[in-house]
């Protein structure tokens, strides 16, 4: 799932990550280093799943519809 996921990346890069509701059960697949940068990362992220969208704030990332 997204969460599982961003709960791995959170710790990675030691980041918070929120992720609202209606995103929880968004399934999402792939690899990546964790020594990519994290821009690349969610690129990738926007890739998989285009309903994802993300808003940055210094060391939050917000995951919306």
């Amino acid at each position: 799932s997204l969460v599982s996921a961003m709960t791995k990346i959170a710790r990675w890069y030691d980041i918070e990550i929120v992720v609202e509701p209606q995103l929880r059960e968004i399934a999402i697949w792939g690899t990546i280093s964790r020594y990519e940068k994290f821009d690349k990362v969610l690129e990738l992220i926007k890739l998989v799943d285009s309903r994802i969208k993300f808003k940055v704030e210094g060391r939050r990332v917000t995951f919306m519809k």
